[in-house]
Parts: structure tokens; sequence; C-alpha cells
């Protein structure tokens, strides 16, 4: 994305998403509780460090360098849903619900 997006038409946000299983936690089965822990990642202009691109003339040209990164690579990716441990990125756009949104 290269321009903010304007709340009264949606909102735009990036979570590092975490699934393990509680050792103390029982669901109804009896079973151990899956448990979801949600870090929001920050989002801002790419900038020339944000985008790992070659060509210096295209990054001007296109305006690469204004659109949105992950302000830092501190995420990770792990396992599959069926794992033990499962991270993964979520990116969420929602439209804007409700008396404040723009019509």
């Amino acid at each position: 994305m290269n321009t903010k997006i304007d709340p009264r038409i949606a909102t735009f946000e990036v979570n590092e998403v975490y699934y393990t299983f509680s050792k103390t936690e029982k669901d109804e089965r009896g079973e151990p509780k899956r448990v979801k822990t949600k870090r929001p990642l920050e989002i801002s202009a790419c900038g020339q460090k944000g985008f790992n691109y070659p060509v210096e003339d295209e990054i001007d040209k296109f305006n690469i360098d204004q659109l949105s990164c992950l302000k830092y690579k501190d995420y990770s990716l792990q396992g599959d849903f069926f794992s033990d441990e499962f991270k993964f990125v979520e990116i969420l756009f929602r439209k804007c619900m409700g008396p404040t949104c723009k019509s």
C-alpha cells in the first residue's frame, strides 16, 4: 500500500499470531486448551532500507520507498495449524462499520 487509509473507510493491521497448547487449562473434552497470543507489528513507509530492491532508479520512479512495510523484522513463522506450536503473520483489512464511517 502506498497511501494511508482513512479510518472512516477501513483499517489495516498486521499481527504476529502464536498458538500453543496450555499446560494447565483443558477444553470441554478434557484436552489441553489451545491458547492464542497476538502481537501487533508496526507498519511504516519502507524507505530505502525496508524494501530491498536493487534498482534505485525504479525505487524513485515508482515510489517503492513509500509503500508500507513492517517497521521491524522481529517476527517469525513456525509449524502449521496442527502443530503443537504454530506461529504466523496475520494481515487484516477491515471495512469501517458504524455511524462514524464515510458513506
